[in-house]
């Protein structure tokens, strides 16, 4: 399925949405062979970040799971980076884990209390064992884009400190 960003949803209530990096993103968007398949609600915004739902089954804090997948793939499968049901382990130093791999390396701002959701806007730079996902293009520690995670009040500890929205 390719994308297509005016049909999809711009902000989605709870979940995670990232946009890998923008320069790849839109690298990727470029090829005529390039495929994004997208399956269990996840999907891609019109602000084109990868969004994930929150999952029914969550593991406990400070990891947060998403349900979905994202398969991007390119140069006659050359390419393929797969995202499915990612893990987020919401802590300086945590990483951002997919199909039993560390992705990104994540450093999150404090999190803001908007309602009944607690959301965190992360930092994200490339961990170690990814860079052959991306055949070497991005070394270790190169910065990605910033990742949103939005989760209800209930799913986080009830001493944690918040800034209120």
């Amino acid at each position: 399925m390719s994308p297509h960003p005016d049909r999809l949803p711009e902000r989605a209530d709870v979940g995670m949405a990232w946009g890998i990096k923008r320069s790849f993103v839109d690298y990727v968007r470029r090829l005529d062979d390039a495929r994004w398949d997208f399956s269990g609600g996840a999907a891609m915004t019109t602000g084109r970040e990868l969004y994930f739902p929150l999952a029914a089954e969550q593991p406990g804090w400070p990891s947060v799971a998403f349900a979905g997948a994202v398969t991007i793939a390119a140069h006659f499968g050359a390419l393929r980076i797969a995202l499915d049901r990612p893990v987020v382990n919401i802590e300086p130093g945590g990483v951002l884990a997919a199909e039993g791999a560390d992705l990104v390396a994540l450093h999150p701002s404090p999190p803001v209390l908007d309602g009944d959701v607690v959301m965190w806007r992360i930092d994200t730079a490339l961990a170690p064992e990814a860079v052959p996902l991306f055949n070497g293009a991005y070394g270790d520690g190169e910065p990605f884009d910033v990742m949103t995670v939005r989760v209800p009040r209930d799913l986080v500890p009830a001493n944690l400190d918040f800034v209120n929205h």
